[in-house]
């Protein structure tokens, strides 16, 4: 809107436009003969179009028309792909005298003569010079500095100048090595929010450093030659929120106490005793691939993160006294074989173990006194049961157990469950044909519990996840007892008359078979979406029109093999739908057929699986008869 009326003002003449963006509404503006003195701003990407910019023609020209534009306060030269080229700039070259904002991308130095006394913000990212000269006046009203990625850097006006300064950016700054001393030394240096010094070739911080009260955040990713933080360093840092490390952690001391985010990626730490009890608020995020051993005494943490640890070996007893800690992720620690036995006194509402090649026995009987869990995550381990203790678990919503690879039991599960997944499990492929296991007498139950949830009047309405979703094993196909069975990615069933109104009719089971996609030869479509969901779309007839009922996801991207971007193997997925579900206009027996697809955009045409079978079994409240001696039906038992 703000680019229309602009253009609108003086449609002809882009010397007299106040904002100029376009390359080539510049390029006429500086080639005319009229002058810019109405010019406020100038967003100039060079990307493309260099050779047509970078003359000294068009240099002599924004000499000539910078002295005179006078309402110009914000200047942005950049390249919005790639690398930026270098620019000089010519002798006496001048910029214009009240800019707020200069963003100069690739210049090899500044003007001799430059001043900016009205700087507010300068970006010089990707520059070739060593050293940022510019007058003190310059400095006085500076607030923010960007000159990531110059290489050449090594040094920077000294901090008593910029006192009004709140960012600092020298990421890859390879060769800046040491911070000016005068950081943090004058009281009045209070404004300071954010260094980031990320890939740059800093070796250590000044000790006033720990003089910056109001910093909150810090970067120091991927500094290979940082070597050590100051003694004092945390002592008044009570703002500081978060702190990115890498490649070499020193002794950290106390008092972060508002640290929230703590980055050791990649990091060479062996273990975490430094962590002080008074990081309140810390959540430990990224990888520790180097990670040993942890000693961590009593925390208040509530969310601990030590994915990918490759030789994390063990987790302290004394977790178990972490009584804050709700959220537990050790996946991908390949040498952690056991959980400690105190995990049963903790409040832990997730936990994910997956990747850890837990064995038989690994997971504590007593892990079941976790009455908190809502959600768990033990695939990839070598575990050959789930213990039937699980059922005690009344919030459990989530239960994942994929590509275990000896799991060769599955117990009665809770009615709180909403998402099972148990894909990639070949011990378990005979679970999809035995009517009588226990999963599918389980699940029935989640199913209505799902219901009476809907039914509560403090539930949400929006219907989000009101199904219940499944994943097994699927190389047998669709089980020999659903009632309803067809080829390929849809079906059509005859709905029960009166349908809308029987109290006993709880919905459908709708299940879907999937293979790799190089199963088949035929040039059936491939279904994969970004996320590797499957799309379910329901569908209502009355004979002659179809009405949509409810399109979902269906999916998890965990069936799929995640390295090749591949379907690894057959799988048999089940969404339970509840009739109440269907909209009101919908409700009659003029609406008499019910249809499901299954169906995606081709994520690509080599990545990919492929729906071989569906079907459709109605379920009903009847009490507790067998699935399979009532066919076109599965049962559901009364509640005590």
């Amino acid at each position: 809107m703000c680019k229309k009326i602009v253009r609108e003002q003086h449609a002809k003449d882009t010397s007299k436009w106040s904002r100029l963006w376009n390359p080539d509404d510049i390029y006429c503006a500086f080639v005319s003969e009229e002058g810019m003195e109405n010019v406020e701003t100038i967003s100039l990407d060079l990307f493309g179009s260099k050779e047509k910019w970078l003359t000294p023609k068009i240099f002599a020209q924004m000499k000539k028309k910078f002295a005179k534009m006078k309402k110009l306060r914000l200047l942005k030269v950049y390249y919005s792909f790639g690398v930026g080229y270098k620019n000089f700039l010519p002798e006496g070259f001048e910029f214009p005298p009240n800019l707020n904002y200069l963003h100069w991308e690739g210049l090899m130095s500044l003007p001799s003569n430059f001043h900016g006394e009205k700087l507010v913000a300068i970006n010089l990212k990707s520059s070739n010079i060593n050293e940022l000269l510019i007058g003190e006046k310059c400095l006085a009203e500076l607030k923010f500095i960007d000159l990531s990625n110059s290489q050449q850097l090594i040094k920077i006006p000294k901090f008593s100048r910029m006192r009004k300064l709140e960012k600092l950016n020298l990421e890859g700054c390879v060769s800046f090595s040491r911070l000016h001393s005068s950081i943090g030394t004058f009281s009045e240096m209070n404004f300071l929010r954010e260094l980031n010094f990320s890939e740059s070739g800093i070796r250590e911080l000044p000790i006033s450093i720990g003089s910056l009260t109001s910093l909150e955040t810090l970067n120091l990713s991927k500094c290979s030659k940082f070597e050590k933080f100051p003694d004092i360093f945390f002592v008044n840092m009570r703002h500081l929120k978060r702190l990115e490390l890498s490649d070499s952690v020193p002794e950290i001391q106390k008092n972060m106490e508002n640290l929230r985010f703590l980055d050791l990626g990649d990091s060479g730490i062996k273990e975490l005793s430094w962590l002080d009890s008074n990081c309140s608020n810390l959540e430990i995020m990224e990888d520790m691939e180097h990670s040993k051993g942890l000693s961590l005494r009593e925390k208040p943490l509530g969310m601990l993160e030590l994915s990918n640890c490759e030789n994390l070996e063990t987790l302290p007893n004394s977790i178990g006294n972490w009584t804050h800690l709700v959220h537990l992720d050790v996946r991908n620690c390949p040498k952690l074989h056991k959980l400690p036995d105190s995990l049963r006194s903790m409040q832990l509402t997730g936990l994910d173990v997956s990747g850890c090649n837990l064995m038989a026995g690994a997971i504590p009987d007593d892990l079941w006194c976790l009455f908190s869990l809502e959600y768990l995550y033990v695939s990839g381990n070598n575990i050959d049961c789930i213990p039937g203790g699980i059922i005690r678990l009344s919030r459990l919503h989530t239960l994942v157990m994929n590509h275990c690879l000896m799991l060769k039991e599955i117990p009665e599960l809770p009615s709180s469950l909403r998402d099972i997944e148990a894909y990639g499990c070949p011990l378990l492929e005979t679970l999809s044909s035995d009517a009588k296991h226990p999963l599918w007498s389980s699940l029935p139950n989640c199913f209505k519990s799902q219901i009476q949830d809907f039914e509560c009047p403090t539930y949400s309405e929006d219907w989000e996840d009101y199904y219940v979703n499944v994943v097994i094993p699927g190389r047998r196909g669709i089980p020999e007892w659903i009632s309803h069975k067809s080829m390929g990615d849809e079906i059509t069933i005859d709905l029960p008359k009166n349908w809308y109104e029987d109290n006993n009719f709880l919905g459908f089971a709708l299940f879907c078979h999937h293979v790799p996609s190089d199963d088949d030869d035929d040039d059936d479509d491939y279904y994969y979406d970004d996320d590797g969901n499957a799309i379910l779309r329901l569908l209502i007839s009355d004979g002659d029109q179809f009405g949509h009922v409810k399109t979902i996801q269906c999916i998890p991207y965990c069936t799929l093999d995640m390295k090749n971007r591949t379907c690894a193997d057959p799988g048999l997925m089940v969404v339970y739908f509840p009739q109440i579900a269907i909209s009101r206009e919908y409700r009659s027996n003029r609406w008499n057929k019910f249809k499901a697809g299954f169906s995606s955009h081709p994520f690509c045409a080599n990545e990919a699986f492929k729906v071989k079978s569906c079907g459709i079994h109605l379920i009903y409240d009847h009490g507790p008869r067998s699935p399979s001696t009532e066919p076109s039906t599965i049962q559901c038992q009364k509640k005590p």
